[in-house]
């Protein structure tokens, strides 16, 4: 198969984006000058270029698409219907952990401080960092307790001791 020449690989790269977005032929032709069977004859002579330019033409429609639904679906977790909100706020989450397409092949690498702490944690043992994981929980809840009694409040309830009763309540005459 011969290439296509410039001027006619420009005008199917201008076609593979009208049929990704759902035109027709006949709107294509419409659009663009040559007549319909033009185009289609084009599609079969350079079929490898046309299906390079049309599903390049597809993955930018599927991310502008992906782009409008988000913006979209973050509308809707603002809406004052709760149902609304609650299926909006499922639906994104159980999307998120989707690959975007053309998604980079390599994670961006951390730097300076960051760089330093990841690294050591990559190499830490694993019942290290289960005793640093713990240190840091149980110093959290301290403070936590410390805070709570500065302000009066009572202590979060545990597995050893349950919530205090309401006042008035529990209480013998």
């Amino acid at each position: 198969m011969s290439a296509a020449p410039e001027q006619v690989l420009c005008l199917m790269a201008e076609a593979a984006e009208l049929r990704a977005a759902g035109a027709s032929w006949e709107v294509v032709a419409a659009r663009l000058g040559p007549n319909e069977r033009t185009f289609r004859r084009w599609e079969k002579r350079y079929a490898a270029e046309w299906d390079r330019l049309f599903y390049a033409a597809e993955v930018k429609l599927t991310k502008l698409l992906g782009s409008e639904a988000r913006s979209v679906l973050r509308a809707l977790l603002r809406a004052k219907n709760g149902w609304l909100r609650l299926h909006a706020g499922r639906f994104l989450l159980s999307h998120r952990w989707s690959v975007p397409l053309d998604a980079p092949t390599e994670a961006a690498q951390p730097s300076g401080e960051w760089a330093r702490i990841a690294m050591a944690l990559e190499e830490m043992p694993e019942e290290e960092m289960q005793a640093l994981l713990d240190e840091e929980v149980k110093r959290k809840a301290e403070q936590l307790l410390a805070e709570r009694a500065a302000a009066q409040l009572p202590a979060p309830p545990t597995a050893d001791r349950p919530a205090d009763p309401p006042s008035g309540e529990g209480e013998t005459v």
